[in-house]
């Protein structure tokens, strides 16, 4: 019961879902969905926002600056938002970066495969705005972001090798 009273007490800062978020990193190889979401997302208040056509793209950026979150289709080509996830997870400067995975699919099993690799969320395409903003509010943390570093201090060559890994090129 206290922690109740705490949480709505007048000394308790209370932030908006575009202070939670910061910068916002919106991942689809559709132009067109990548528009709906920064649509949706305006919609919400949250201006701070990027795309990435691929994973590739997406994975190269995030390897040079912070993000508070990124949505992350799931069926692209030719690296999955599941190899993207996989390699974000697994890169320990952007590793604790909230993650919402999105699809078309009905397919439980890509549900499952990405509570396994490591999503905060799952939200099935086409959502609403309302809808969207209950998944950002449950995975961002309640105090508000700052993206800082904004530049992730990462040397070019790192950056670089990383997407030569993730890719699968030499």
């Amino acid at each position: 019961m206290a922690a109740r009273a705490d949480a709505q007490s007048p000394t308790m800062p209370s932030f908006s879902l575009a202070e939670r978020a910061g910068t916002v990193l919106v991942v689809d190889d559709s132009a067109t969905m990548r528009t709906v979401v920064r649509r949706i997302l305006r919609q919400l208040e949250v201006e701070n926002v990027l795309d990435a056509p691929d994973a590739t793209s997406a994975f190269k950026i995030m390897n040079e600056r912070a993000f508070g979150i990124v949505i992350c289709d799931v069926q692209m080509e030719p690296h999955s938002g599941f190899h993207l996830l996989r390699a974000v997870r697994d890169t320990l400067e952007i590793a604790e970066t909230p993650f919402i995975m999105m699809t078309a699919s009905l397919d439980a099993k890509n549900v499952d495969i990405a509570r396994h690799r490591g999503a905060d969320a799952y939200i099935l395409k086409p959502f609403s705005a309302d809808a969207l903003r209950r998944k950002m509010e449950e995975v961002l943390p309640m105090g508000c972001h700052v993206d800082a570093p904004e530049i992730i201090a990462i040397e070019p060559q790192t950056v670089d090798r990383r997407v030569r890994t993730f890719t699968g090129s030499r």
